[in-house]
């Protein structure tokens, strides 16, 4: 009974970071698109700012967007870069923000990671995981 508990929770756990990994990898998509377009589109996020400080965060974690000299972003820049593109006033301290983010808890504060996982893993990305908070 115990081995197939700590079973279930093996393939639970796999699946789960699964999904991360292809959320993470959705977003840079997003990500990338979005800062390669014309700053006249006008872009705008119309989710929260603690939204996006996740969503910039988890893209900046997947170390897949790179100076011109091939080095990692700092997560700051990267965040500054984003909320200046999409007409987000910088937070006063991020990483406090994060912080907060990751220690909620229950249903009705679900983080915004938990929100894409689900979209992916019920096969409703193909529209666009950003696209939900630009207008």
């Amino acid at each position: 009974m115990k081995v197939t508990n700590y079973t279930e929770n093996l393939v639970y756990a796999s699946s789960e970071m699964r999904w991360h990994r292809q959320v993470v990898e959705i977003l840079t998509a997003e990500l990338n698109d979005v800062l390669q377009q014309p700053e006249s589109d006008q872009l705008h996020w119309t989710g929260s700012v603690t939204d996006l400080i996740e969503t910039v965060y988890a893209v900046y974690e997947g170390g897949q967007i790179t100076d011109i000299a091939g080095f990692t972003v700092p997560f700051i820049r990267l965040l500054e870069v984003v909320a200046t593109r999409l007409h987000v006033s910088m937070p006063g301290n991020p990483y406090s923000r994060l912080a907060k983010a990751r220690s909620r808890k229950g249903v009705y504060q679900i983080s915004v990671m938990a929100r894409f996982c689900t979209m992916v893993a019920s096969g409703d990305e193909q529209s666009g995981l950003l696209r939900r908070y630009l207008e």
